[in-house]
């Protein structure tokens, strides 16, 4: 959309910006107004004081360097922060600042293919850093912009040669199923020392893009059972789900001051699956 609109000479940042907060701000300001409510409840004073802080640094875009700041997942109690998940939020928003400011400035001035080169060797660099560092500081490596921008560019790059990639049937139901078994064996590779993020986030970075890039022109195999309803009822709700799942688990699991067991995990993603489909139905 953003090159289209600038090549056309019709791009307004203005309106961009527009567009996200559109799409973004409603659901999160609405959850955040309701988990605050709570927290003044259930958190405790010094919890709540920390609870401020990072509703401030959520309100300016910049939550994923407060958490990185003040401990983020790897020190403090995760339990004390209900809205730790929103560093990722600031991730893509500050993304959103920067990619359309490097498009107007580079789309009159370079080829379309110098642009693709320019994003893919800024990808190499981001994820190089990003392996680099995680050793090192593991924190700045999960939550800062330039250890997580190779994953916002490696969607960017996709779309900037989508229009001009056509695949056959075979290549497409190869890359799709390439695609899903690589998102997949995340969930087999991933433990809980791993080195994350950097190369071990690589495969559900780059699976994905695959089964996109497989599903896009061709009516695959991966394409009709991603199209079943209830796989595209989760998609819709997909955004206010990820709002409410972290604040309803972590509150719940600091009132009752230990880890949830099985039953009342269940009940919270009960309860949060509930209330993203009102924000979704209502809000989004």
């Amino acid at each position: 959309l953003v090159v289209t609109e600038i090549s056309a000479g019709t791009f307004s940042l203005y309106r961009f910006f527009v567009r996200r907060a559109r799409r973004l701000l409603p659901a999160a300001f609405a959850c955040v107004v309701v988990v605050t409510l709570l927290s003044a409840f259930i958190l405790l004073p010094d919890a709540f004081w920390y609870y401020g802080r990072s509703l401030l640094a959520f309100i300016g875009f910049f939550a994923n360097v407060f958490f990185y700041l003040t401990g983020g997942y790897f020190s403090a109690p995760d339990l004390e922060k209900p809205l730790l998940h929103t560093w990722s939020l600031a991730v893509e928003d500050q993304f959103y600042l920067t990619w359309p400011l490097f498009l107007m400035l580079a789309l009159p001035f370079l080829s379309k293919r110098m642009i693709v080169a320019v994003v893919l060797l800024s990808l190499m660099v981001s994820l190089w850093f990003a392996e680099a560092k995680v050793s090192v500081d593991h924190e700045f490596a999960f939550f800062m912009l330039p250890t997580r921008a190779w994953e916002l560019l490696t969607g960017a790059a996709l779309a900037l040669v989508a229009s001009q990639v056509k695949l056959g049937r075979a290549a497409s139901e190869a890359l799709s199923i390439a695609g899903i078994v690589s998102v997949l064996s995340s969930f087999f590779l991933l433990r809980s020392h791993s080195n994350f993020p950097g190369l071990s986030a690589a495969p559900a970075c780059f699976g994905t893009v695959a089964v996109i890039a497989g599903c896009m022109s061709q009516n695959v195999v991966l394409t009709r059972m991603l199209s079943y309803r209830p796989v595209v009822f989760t998609g819709l709700i997909s955004y206010s789900l990820y709002l409410w799942h972290w604040p309803l688990l972590a509150l719940a699991s600091y009132r009752l001051e230990r880890p949830l067991d099985t039953g009342e995990a269940s009940l919270i993603v009960l309860i949060s699956v509930a209330a993203a489909i009102f924000s979704w139905r209502w809000i989004e």
